[in-house]
């Protein structure tokens, strides 16, 4: 009788341990859906006094309601002239955030203006996010390439 009752009291905590892992919600598992950003669009690249200047903008259903964007973050490879190569990956690293009221020029325009060295070729991607810090899909990459003569340096 004792090892019925053992029994009995090992399969219960077995039941218990088994249902203790799951969520209580019934269904098949589904993985999160990210948030639906609308990406950058018309990411241009220019040469001011010293400065990088790069500017954007936001397609139409983006720059309202769920969609819209707390700000941005801009991602910048550097590759030193002599060695760059368009078949190679490109390593993009965050340089900075840009505040959605921040970076406005216009009502329709966002800015950011990067100091540049010459000798390197510069490209850029810019990419929303929420204010979780979810981010969206990175704009077309620009380029530029800063001569160390400075003769034929501009955005390729």
């Amino acid at each position: 009788m004792k090892s019925l009752q053992t029994l009995a009291l090992y399969l219960l905590l077995a039941m218990l341990l088994a249902g203790a892992g799951t969520c209580g919600k019934k269904g098949s598992p589904e993985a999160p859906q990210p948030p639906q950003f609308t990406a950058v669009e018309n990411l241009k690249i220019a040469r001011g006094d010293s400065v990088l200047i790069l500017s954007w903008s936001l397609a139409e259903e983006g720059k309202q309601g769920e969609a819209a964007p707390a700000g941005f973050f801009v991602y910048r490879a550097k590759t030193p002239v002599e060695s760059d190569c368009l078949e190679c990956p490109h390593r993009y690293e965050k340089i900075t955030r840009v505040a959605r009221r921040e970076g406005r020029v216009s009502s329709e325009t966002w800015q950011f203006r990067d100091r540049p060295e010459p000798g390197y070729v510069y490209r850029y991607q810019v990419r929303c996010y929420n204010r979780r810090g979810t981010q969206g899909e990175p704009s077309s990459p620009v380029k530029y390439v800063m001569t160390r003569d400075g003769a034929n340096d501009g955005s390729r």
